[in-house]
């Protein structure tokens, strides 16, 4: 996912985080925080002596003047900035790229500063991870379907959408009749002009009852009261880099990694976890050269164990894949039929905010809606072209003029307003939207991301292709063991 990392910024919100750490008590107000000597750039206004909480002797220091969070030398003079630990040392993943893992900036030379818990260290530029500073609340915009209006002949009202989306229309005439042919049976004054090579696009009346079912018979299983929650819908859209459980139904499909007779685990694709055994991804994850083998759910930070909050640490759980099946029709094309589903060896354990199922497209509202904007969420390359620890999100909108490689009915085509799409290691990974239902909101799975831009930058001007989950709902759900 795509960052712009606000560096100018990094200085304020570090001293914001930290300098409550150090003790300011014993300086007389107004000037400034008690520290030791060295890790004040200049004393000059301040002479006020002070004492640190070990009794050892400081000086009050002007806070602007503090080194935490300001640019320096490291002893091998490379320019860094001064930094807290677990913020320098590159990305889990920087090995894919031959980046060495160089551990040498935590020498004592590079210390720049410390309070009474912890020492920071001088980072390198190349060593320093991306900081998201920006964690305001998230506004959730005014839901817009990107399947047109329309009115039939007989003053129907509805929404134009691909003939198998129409689940009233499915059961009283496509079940009925399976040889039912869209060109040379649909009469012309149901159909709807598309900009799709293979449409089927009708005008499908408005459901009677918005929350009600879809005719196939394993739907009410997936129980629309224990997926998708998402408590209040201010965590939902804008931002970069995801809170510790905002997407508590990712799942990261790893591998074994053997190299110099190491093993390693890394990430392979993305997926999304719709019930308590199953994940869904793409098909490709399933045909490169290392296949996933276990999910790991709950996961946020790639490069710790345990993600916290506050006092509140919780662990990722890994599951062994019992088996999977990509769609019988898949030939290795973008966004045609590259949908896989995965069968956990067991069955997950639901932690609300943690690992959640979210919810599939399975009312006869939700199945006529293609968002105006989603979701992308993934641990997939960024601009800078490295693979992020934290787990990533994008706001994206679907396209109206579909570009030449994104013409067929059951692909999304979506970009974001600035050039953020989704790039390689977002792959098998959820577009989704938080939708209303009754008086709260649920998020709901649209899509799942096949293919994105080449060169993941904004000046790749492709789009992001992705499947339609509702266009293989039933497929999902005849394959389903539950």
């Amino acid at each position: 996912m795509e960052l712009s990392p606000l560096k100018p910024l990094l200085a304020l919100a570090l001293l914001v985080c930290f300098v409550g750490a150090v003790n300011g008590r014993s300086c007389p107000w107004g000037k400034g925080v008690c520290v030791q000597n060295r890790y004040c750039r200049r004393t000059t206004r301040h002479t006020h002596k002070c004492v640190l909480e070990n009794g050892k002797h400081g000086i009050c220091c002007d806070r602007d003047q503090i080194t935490l969070g300001k640019t320096c030398t490291t002893s091998t003079r490379v320019s860094g900035l001064c930094m807290a630990e677990d913020q320098c040392g590159g990305y889990t993943r920087d090995f894919l790229f031959e980046i060495p893992d160089d551990d040498s900036w935590r020498r004592s030379s590079n210390v720049c500063f410390e309070d009474e818990q912890t020492k920071y260290y001088c980072c390198p530029r190349n060593l320093q991870r991306n900081i998201t500073l920006d964690h305001s609340p998230r506004q959730v915009k005014p839901l817009e379907n990107a399947f047109p209006s329309c009115t039939r002949a007989d003053n129907v009202s509805g929404r134009c959408v691909p003939m198998s989306l129409c689940d009233r229309f499915g059961d009283l005439v496509l079940d009925r009749n399976p040889n039912f042919k869209y060109n040379g049976s649909l009469p012309d004054a149901y159909k709807c002009p598309s900009d799709t090579s293979d449409s089927t696009s009708m005008c499908c009346a408005h459901p009677e009852t918005p929350h009600g079912l879809i005719r196939y018979a394993k739907a009410w299983k997936l129980r629309l009261d224990k997926c998708g929650l998402i408590g209040m819908p201010h965590r939902v859209l804008a931002g970069e880099e995801a809170d510790v459980g905002e997407f508590p139904w990712m799942a990261n499909l790893m591998f074994f990694w053997l190299k110099n007779s190491k093993s390693i685990k890394t990430t392979v694709c993305s997926g999304t976890l719709i019930h308590a055994q199953y994940v869904l991804t793409a098909a490709h994850c399933f045909k490169l050269e290392f296949k996933p083998t276990f999910v790991r759910l709950g996961e946020h930070d790639l490069s710790r164990e345990k993600d916290c909050v506050e006092n509140e640490c919780v662990e990722y759980i890994e599951y062994v894949i019992k088996n999977w099946v990509a769609h019988e029709k898949y030939r290795g094309l973008k966004g045609q039929y590259d949908i896989a589903l995965v069968h956990l060896n067991g069955t997950a354990e639901i932690i609300v905010d943690r690992i959640y199922p979210i919810c599939l497209p399975v009312t006869t509202q939700w199945l006529m809606m293609k968002p105006s904007d989603l979701i992308a969420s993934g641990w997939g390359l960024t601009e800078s072209g490295r693979y992020p620890d934290v787990l990533r999100f994008t706001t994206m909108h679907t396209l109206k003029d579909r570009p030449y490689y994104c013409k067929k009915e059951q692909m999304i085509c979506a970009r974001g307003s600035k050039g953020e799409t989704h790039c390689r290691g977002d792959s098998g990974g959820p577009l989704q939207r938080a939708v209303p239902y009754g008086d709260r909101y649920r998020m709901v799975l649209f899509g799942v991301i096949s293919g994105g831009v080449n060169e993941c930058s904004v000046e790749d001007k492709s789009v992001g292709v992705s499947v339609s989950v509702a266009y293989h709902i039933k497929w999902i759900l005849d394959n389903m063991d539950i």
